[in-house]
């Protein structure tokens, strides 16, 4: 029997001829110890999911800084509220 396991928080996809797929197994137990660091805000202890949402969400609010930046620049008078406010001048 064919059997394909794969990560949901990631796109890694283990293929096997058993059910009990050793490596799949053993990643498994690699993403749950809490051996996972994020240096950025220097937290360390994590699983491989919390080390994820926490970079993700970093990287979300980075992003958004800096197109709030660029938009304050680019366009000086507009309102950053929306896009389509009409209190731009």
């Amino acid at each position: 029997m064919l059997l394909a396991l794969a990560f949901h928080y990631n796109s890694e996809m283990f293929v096997s001829l058993t059910i009990l797929n050793m490596e799949y197994l053993t990643r498994l137990d690699l993403y749950r110890q809490n051996v996972w660091t994020y240096d950025v805000y220097g937290k360390s202890k994590l699983t491989y999911k919390e080390a994820l949402v926490i970079s993700t969400l970093h990287h979300t609010s980075c992003m958004l800084q800096w197109v709030r930046l660029f938009v304050t620049r680019a366009l000086p008078n507009r309102c950053l509220c929306s896009m389509a406010c009409s209190t731009s001048t």
